[in-house]
């Protein structure tokens, strides 16, 4: 399904039959393809502000500036982020934090999976348990 030649086509990387497998940028947040993700995650698109429509949500937050007016780096998910690192699946910038609110939400948004693991430190219990950096 994603036999790639071209490096620079790649956008990113995900589970197809359950092998790793590149992604050409442009079925990503292309609701018109076919699904390729085993867990849809090429569609994890966003709107964050009138200026900038239909991003991946991989690259909120990434230190560089996708939409015109910054939003994607001024989002507010951007304000609390992990120590951590993982290699997000959509993107190709490297190792990078993530917004706390993507860790155990029920989307694997590390190619390792990691952020849907219990390994994140938390405090509290219950209604006031909070993730901590």
């Amino acid at each position: 399904k994603t036999k790639l030649h071209r490096p620079a086509r790649v956008g990113g990387f995900c589970y197809v039959d359950g092998y790793l497998s590149a992604v050409s940028k442009y079925v990503i947040c292309d609701y018109e393809a076919e699904t390729i993700c085993d867990d849809d995650i090429q569609f994890q698109c966003l709107t964050p502000s009138k200026l900038c429509t239909k991003i991946h949500k991989h690259v909120m937050c990434d230190g560089k500036k996708d939409c015109d007016d910054g939003y994607d780096e001024k989002h507010k998910s951007c304000y609390h982020q992990t120590e951590k690192t993982c290699k997000r699946k959509i993107g190709n910038v490297g190792e990078l934090t993530l917004p706390l609110t993507w860790i155990g939400d029920g989307v694997s948004d590390c190619i390792d999976g990691i952020d849907e693991k219990d390994s994140w430190p938390t405090c509290g219990k219950d209604k006031t348990r909070r993730l901590v950096t």
